[in-house]
């Protein structure tokens, strides 16, 4: 075997798939969506540049290949920002549609470049001591050199800018006066237009056209990118090109090498590419996962250790127990962050706990430790006798609930407000083929909403986005609560309302937790109500609970002495951008 000539056609097959690779850089980096537009333009840029290699104009059939894959990834830019159909929907009903496209251009299932000048010949005229790969190899690394060139001195100019902000943060751009939806449908033309010149180069270099070549090009140009990106390709834009170009190259010498070898099945070929996408992709969730799999079993065993002490009876056991809970961000890295400091914490059944604190004292980052969503390296948490601190938050909310501060969060707006609550109510089983909606069910829903007082009992088949905020945070209130949780998480739900809505969902909280007895933590930046509602105030600050009152120390305390308090255990003032002190004659908030 001539592994010398195998490596040359591998490395000349790079080449010539090099600016696929780029494209799809573009769409899936750069503008941040998976564009299937990329078959289909690929196909459309190998048929028409078939037809004008046929009809004596090979160069013609680049640039117009070129200028097609352009106007083809334009189509599925104007369905995603004037038509406002999903991006990924958009791409399929685009490509769907090329392939009839193809068809009717390429006027057969193939076509035969043999007898057809093709771009490199001139070149090859000029050059007759060179052997014809050679010269084709010239050819396209000229052509991926140059596109390459262009590309990376473009998005360094204000229109490149622009384009890279849209795809990393389209709300920002907006705010920037950048029309996004014109940027979006450039950047699409851009990348097509690159897949477009790709196929058409492609027929002219295999010296045939195959209607059916296009399919599957997305995925080698993501592997592509891929193996680009282990070798440094998210550094900067410069580097995404360059290094997507040398994926390109390293894919198809990996290929090529394979079947030469028979280790590959050639009909094996794209199931083979699409696995090593799917293990690149998700090679950052498993490095996350080994990475903390040490961790995880320091904390197993930690909380294995507080649980014995507990069935010992050296520890006391509450509804809710936390000891030395402890979670470090960007861990080793300068932007290391202690967002929890070995927080203690016990509630009985029916306490009532309000938590405030400065920005960035761990409010949040407990909630989400005590919920599930993120795991602390040290501690415990234990929910009713149970040690829950390793349980997945899904699980974890068959015992908990949680409400937060965008009412949209803790609702599905297209379900009814008898849907929802319904779906709310079985939380705590696992889902049947059972009617959701028994008549039974439905008058319980119906009395439950009433007790509300929101009317919404009249309501019960009106879609729940239809509500005002209001009304939305009542249902998600009484969502969290009907199945009777062992701890209810209050982040904040009253923050998006207005003032009177503010004061009949907070009556409406302490209503409902006296009467169920649920144990319950509430984040607040309103000092009256910290003081107020429920029976403890616990005050953080950088990770820590600084205070924790109750009792007739709570009972005579004002909000002067709370901020007194605060400034003697931090040594410095609350600062809270959302701080509210008092309220109002009117019970409104100041």
């Amino acid at each position: 075997m001539n592994f010398a000539a195998l490596g040359f056609d591998a490395v000349m097959i790079g080449f010539e798939y090099a600016l696929l690779a780029v494209g799809v850089y573009i769409s899936f980096r750069i503008l941040d969506m998976a564009d299937l537009t990329v078959d289909g333009s690929f196909g459309l840029g190998l048929a028409i540049s078939a037809r004008f290699a046929v009809a004596g104009h090979p160069a013609l059939g680049l640039v117009m290949g070129m200028l097609c894959g352009a106007l083809a990834g334009s189509v599925t830019g104007l369905l995603i920002t004037r038509a406002r159909i999903n991006p990924l929907l958009a791409s399929i009903i685009t490509m769907t549609g090329l392939y009839s496209v193809n068809i009717y251009v390429l006027g057969a299932p193939n076509v035969s470049l043999l007898d057809s000048p093709r771009i490199y010949e001139p070149l090859g005229a000029l050059l007759p001591m060179l052997a014809k790969s050679q010269v084709k190899m010239i050819v396209m690394i000229a052509i991926v050199a140059v596109m390459a060139a262009l590309l990376i001195v473009y998005f360094h100019t204000e229109s490149g800018l622009s384009m890279r902000a849209v795809g990393d943060n389209e709300e920002m751009c907006r705010a920037s006066s950048i029309n996004t939806g014109l940027f979006r449908i450039a950047g699409l033309a851009l990348a097509n237009a690159l897949v477009g010149l790709t196929g058409g180069l492609l027929a002219q270099y295999q010296g045939y056209a195959d209607i059916n070549t296009g399919t599957g090009m997305v995925i080698v140009g993501l592997a592509s990118v891929i193996i680009g990106e282990l070798l440094g390709g998210r550094r900067s834009v410069t580097a995404g090109i360059i290094t997507s170009i040398v994926g390109s190259i390293i894919y198809r010498v990996v290929l090529q090498t394979a079947l030469a070898l028979d280790i590959l099945d050639s009909n094996a070929l794209k199931l083979i590419t699409a696995t090593l996408v799917a293990l690149f992709m998700s090679l950052p969730a498993l490095r996350d996962n080994l990475a903390g799999a040490r961790e995880r079993r320091l904390v197993r065993e930690r909380a294995h250790a507080f649980a014995q002490a507990a069935q010992a009876g050296e520890e006391h056991e509450g509804m809710l127990d936390i000891r030395d809970l402890t979670k470090t961000f960007n861990q080793g890295t300068p932007m290391e962050h202690r967002a929890l400091s070995d927080i203690d914490l016990d509630m009985e059944r029916g306490e009532f706990a309000c938590i405030v604190g400065s920005n960035g004292a761990g409010k949040s980052t407990l909630f989400n430790a005590i919920a599930g969503t993120i795991t602390p390296e040290a501690g415990m948490v234990r929910i009713a006798g149970s040690d829950v601190t390793l349980t997945p938050d899904y699980q974890r909310a068959r015992s908990l609930s949680r409400v937060f501060q965008d009412p949209l969060k803790g609702t599905a707006p297209n379900l009814t407000v008898a849907e929802n609550v319904a779906l709310a109510y079985g939380r705590s089983k696992a889902s049947s083929l059972h009617f959701a909606m028994s008549a039974e069910r439905r008058a319980f829903i119906h009395n439950e909403l009433a007790k509300l007082g929101f009317g919404l009992e009249d309501r019960m088949d009106v879609k729940v986005g239809m509500l005002s905020g209001g009304q939305r945070q009542a249902v998600t209130l009484l969502m969290a609560t009907i199945g009777e949780p062992d701890v209810l998480l209050l982040d904040e739900h009253t923050a998006a309302l207005d003032p009177e809505a503010t004061e009949r969902i907070l009556d409406l909280t302490q209503r409902i937790t006296t009467e169920k007895g649920t144990t319950t933590l509430m984040i607040t930046h309103n000092l009256s109500d910290a003081l107020e509602l429920g029976n403890r105030t616990l005050v953080m600050d950088e990770g820590a609970i600084v205070a924790d009152i109750s009792g007739e120390q709570r009972e005579h305390m004002e909000v002067s002495d709370l901020l007194a308090l605060y400034r003697a255990q931090a040594g410095r003032a609350l600062e809270d951008d959302k701080l509210l002190l008092n309220k109002d004659a009117s019970g409104k908030h100041e």
